[in-house]
């Protein structure tokens, strides 16, 4: 096999609490990740948990939501795609994905 054609996948999870900024940077991933997925549940149990996602596709980022069955594309949830890591915002309402004191699952693949 070609060594251009060859590719090493990587894979990282982590938790990380939110702190209501509109701009908080998580590192530690050890790569710039390709694709995140976050999911908060919350603790009661109900079905109002949600999973935002963000894609480089290499022409622009994707952001979506996903809440009990719903979809929809949202802004301010994942700013950006980093070195080491991702940055998320509180979409300005101290909300998700970044709420204060929330705890917060993600997976990034690079």
């Amino acid at each position: 096999m070609n060594k251009r054609y060859r590719t090493k996948s990587r894979i990282k999870t982590g938790t990380y609490t939110g702190d209501g900024t509109e701009g908080q940077t998580i590192t530690g991933v050890g790569f710039r990740p390709k694709y995140v997925e976050i999911v908060c549940s919350p603790s009661d149990g109900t079905e109002t948990g949600f999973t935002y996602t963000k894609l480089d596709q290499g022409w622009g980022d994707f952001c979506h939501i996903h809440i009990a069955n719903n979809h929809s594309d949202v802004a301010n949830a994942i700013n950006s795609l980093d070195a080491d890591g991702f940055t998320v915002d509180d979409a300005g309402s101290d909300a998700d994905p970044n709420t204060n004191s929330a705890i917060y699952d993600y997976i990034a693949f690079g």
